[in-house]
């Protein structure tokens, strides 16, 4: 009779034990979340959040999300790498007056004038595509920012701001793109008012006859040229265009964090993140 209690306690005792190991490993396994799943949270936090990818939850989420990512090896993936990506996070130019809106200067790094003019980004595009000359996967790597003016001063106008550039997969790092830029232009966008053509390039023709060059800024035009081969510009075209040209321009590059067939997240060697997806309505 002993020992029939013994061996029921022993069992009780085993089972206890079992139930308890159970529980510890059932804690300690972390949930398994499917990576659409992970997307959407995501996606949905960043919106929570402004959009704003220098919040401490959405950088947390981006480390997050960044393990799960589907794409090995993703600078050397064409396959989703060309894309016309839409930016969804906020822009990271610095001097933000207000939600979206900055001056000229801020926008295009003091190439256009007038300087202090506002304008708002409406949408911000970033075009990927193979280049015609390509060599060591290198690509056309292009931004392009929509934008409406919204200073009191001037007419409604709606401009296209283009930087044009080239980015070839890091030799070292299959994660890592390296970026550099060619030029640029500004324009009046498609559907601005046709009528306002004329007070678009009155406004910036005369902003560019207007300034008056400084020993400084000589200076640092000769600095920038001999650098970088920067030819800044200067006239407006018939069309209200006005083009800017960098032949010598250093070498940048951007981290591929996350990337799958419709969504992409970065980190540039400045430490910006930038979120981008498909633009559904050019693809």
């Amino acid at each position: 009779m002993l020992g029939g209690v013994a061996a029921a306690l022993v069992t009780s005792a085993f089972l206890r034990v079992s139930k308890s190991r159970a529980r510890r490993s059932a804690v300690s396994q972390p949930k398994q979340v499917s990576i659409p799943a992970a997307k959407q949270e995501f996606l949905a936090l960043l919106e929570k959040q402004g959009r704003d990818c220098t919040d401490k939850e959405v950088i947390a989420a981006v480390e997050s999300l960044a393990a799960l990512s589907p794409t090995k090896d993703p600078a050397t993936t064409g396959t989703f790498l060309d894309a016309d990506w839409r930016q969804v996070s906020k822009s990271t130019f610095p001097g933000e007056l207000r939600d979206e809106v900055y001056t000229l200067g801020r926008l295009s790094f003091s190439l256009y004038e007038p300087l202090d003019m506002e304008w708002q980004i409406d949408k911000t595009l970033n075009p990927v595509r193979p280049s015609s000359d390509s060599k060591d996967g290198e690509r056309d790597y292009e931004f392009w920012i929509q934008l409406t003016c919204v200073d009191s001063r001037y007419p409604k106008f709606r401009g296209l701001m283009k930087n044009f550039g080239k980015c070839k997969p890091n030799s070292k790092d299959s994660s890592r793109l390296e970026v550099w830029f060619t030029g640029g232009s500004f324009a009046p966008a498609e559907d601005m008012d046709p009528l306002l053509l004329p007070e678009w390039k009155k406004t910036f023709g005369t902003a560019i006859g207007a300034k008056k060059p400084t020993l400084f800024s000589r200076l640092t035009n000769w600095a920038m040229k001999m650098m970088m081969g920067l030819k800044r510009p200067e006239s407006v075209a018939d069309d209200g265009s006005m083009r800017y040209e960098m032949t010598k321009a250093p070498h940048g590059y951007t981290d591929i964090l996350f990337m799958d067939e419709d969504l992409r997240i970065t980190k540039g060697n400045r430490g910006s993140i930038v979120v981008v997806d498909r633009n559904s309505s050019t693809t």
